[in-house]
C-alpha cells in the first residue's frame, strides 16, 4: 500500500496503527479516577498467542489487567490488587477507558488473553501511570510563558506579511 495522506476527518484509530510495527500498550491519565489505555499487538505476537492457545486470534478472549502498584516495586506478579476488563481487540488493536480507580495511586496494565481454564496470559505491559490526588479534576498543561522575543529589535518591512510558512502579498 502506498503512503497516502488522509484528511484529519478521514483518520481513524485503525489508520493510526496501519503501518505501526511495534507492540505497545500505553496508559494515560485522564483524571484522578480514570485511565485511558490503547494498544497495538503485532502479527508476530498474535501468531505466538495462537500457537500457545491453539485457536485463532479472533476466537480468543482478550483482556486488560490493571494492577494497583502504589508503594510497590512491581516485578510482574505482586500488586495491591488487580482488576480484569474484557476488551475487544480486532487485528490486535484497541482502546478503552478504565474507571473507578483510586486517586493518588500508581497503576501498570497488562494486555493479554484468557486461556480456556480462565488463566490470564499477558502479551503486553504498560509503563507506570500515576493518578493525581483527588481534587485535580481538570488536568491542563502548565501555561506557557509568553515573551515578546522581538522587543527592541528592528524588524524588516515584510515581517507583518510573514505567517511562518509563506510571505503574503501586501
Amino acid at each position: 500500500m502506498e503512503n497516502q495522506v488522509m484528511a484529519p476527518e478521514e483518520r481513524t484509530f485503525d489508520s493510526f496503527f496501519e503501518n505501526y510495527e511495534n507492540d505497545r500498550l500505553v496508559v494515560l491519565v485522564r483524571d484522578p479516577y480514570t485511565l485511558y489505555a490503547y494498544w497495538a499487538c503485532t502479527g508476530f505476537r498474535r501468531r505466538a498467542a495462537e500457537r500457545l492457545l491453539g485457536c485463532r486470534w479472533e476466537e480468543m478472549r482478550h483482556a486488560l489487567r490493571v494492577h494497583d502498584v502504589k508503594w510497590l516495586q512491581f516485578e510482574g506478579e505482586q500488586d495491591n490488587w488487580h482488576r480484569e476488563l474484557a476488551v475487544h481487540s480486532a487485528g490486535g488493536k484497541g482502546s478503552t477507558f478504565i474507571s473507578a480507580l483510586q486517586p493518588d495511586s500508581a497503576y501498570i496494565a497488562d494486555f493479554g488473553v484468557k486461556t480456556a481454564d480462565g488463566r490470564f496470559v499477558a502479551l503486553l505491559r504498560s509503563e507506570l501511570a500515576r493518578t493525581p490526588p483527588d481534587g485535580v479534576e481538570n488536568l491542563q498543561p502548565a501555561p506557557m510563558l509568553q515573551t515578546d522575543h522581538t522587543a527592541g529589535q528592528k524588524l524588516p518591512g515584510w515581517w507583518k506579511q510573514f505567517d511562518g510558512y509563506t510571505l503574503k502579498d501586501s
